[in-house]
């Protein structure tokens, strides 16, 4: 499975970038800051999931998850989310997200979501969008 990985502090990327390939995925690296950069990088790769760092993309995390909602509703997005950010969670579950957690619970938590995320058939983003919003 192909996975993007954008954003996100080095030393988390540095850590889940490996891990992730040890499991068998390819993953498709991006630091760009700019939204409009990475939906083009979505777009031409394929993707399967994209796992998407609030630290550094700054407040334009959450427009690149609408985008990533808008132009490719078929993609699983688990949103790591910066330290002190527990608001975020309620709105990147509210714009699309997968899932959304803090980038400081470690490999093993994020790897459990991508793994979710990928579980889904492809048309479940949504409806697993739906049934977290009822929760």
């Amino acid at each position: 499975m192909r996975l993007l990985l954008a954003g996100g502090d080095p030393p988390s990327r540095a850590v889940l970038a490996p891990a992730l390939n040890a499991l068998g995925h390819e993953v498709v690296h991006t630091t760009a800051n700019g939204p409009a950069l990475v939906m083009a990088i979505a777009r031409a790769e394929g993707l399967h999931a994209a796992v998407v760092g609030q630290h550094t993309l700054g407040k334009g995390w959450l427009r690149l998850l609408r985008l990533l909602r808008r132009q490719a509703p078929h993609l699983p997005v688990v949103v790591l989310l910066a330290p002190g950010t527990a608001r975020s969670w309620r709105a990147a579950i509210m714009a699309g997200a997968f899932d959304a957690l803090p980038e400081s619970r470690g490999r093993g938590a994020v790897l459990e979501a991508v793994s979710r995320a990928l579980a889904f058939p492809v048309e479940a983003p949504r409806q697993h969008l739906a049934a977290r919003q009822a929760s």
